[in-house]
């Protein structure tokens, strides 16, 4: 019997810290880290133990990256915490931050991200 696809959603400080315990120790290849800021989107493909996941923010703003190599796409990077600092209004900073001080900070216009087990097809 092949164990159900986690799938999350998160749309306030409460939910992020419940899809923060669940990606808590992801592997992470620096290319499979996407900012489009056309569409206000990030997404990140993790592992989380043996299980792809696909990690997307909407409503992002901007997004900025400290510690790691962008121009290396094989790099691995170990996900630690995601954290948030609330703005004004229903606005806050995403902080993603990884093993060895590398971070990854997102102005977002609310909280707003989903997490989903990828089918083994969208798996890379």
């Amino acid at each position: 019997m092949a164990a159900a696809r986690l799938q999350l959603q998160a749309l306030d400080l409460e939910d992020l810290a419940a899809l923060d315990e669940a990606v808590r120790g992801a592997q992470v290849r620096v290319g499979n880290i996407g900012f489009e800021p056309k569409r206000h989107r990030f997404a990140i493909v993790l592992d989380r133990h043996g299980m792809a996941s696909g990690l997307h923010f909407e409503g992002v703003l901007k997004a900025a990256s400290r510690g790691f190599d962008r121009d290396d796409p094989e790099a691995q990077l170990e996900l630690r915490a995601i954290g948030c600092e609330p703005g004004s209004d229903a606005a806050a900073t995403v902080v993603l931050a990884f093993a060895g001080g590398a971070s990854i900070r997102l102005d977002v216009e609310c909280i707003e991200a989903y997490l989903a087990d990828l089918p083994a097809a969208e798996r890379s």
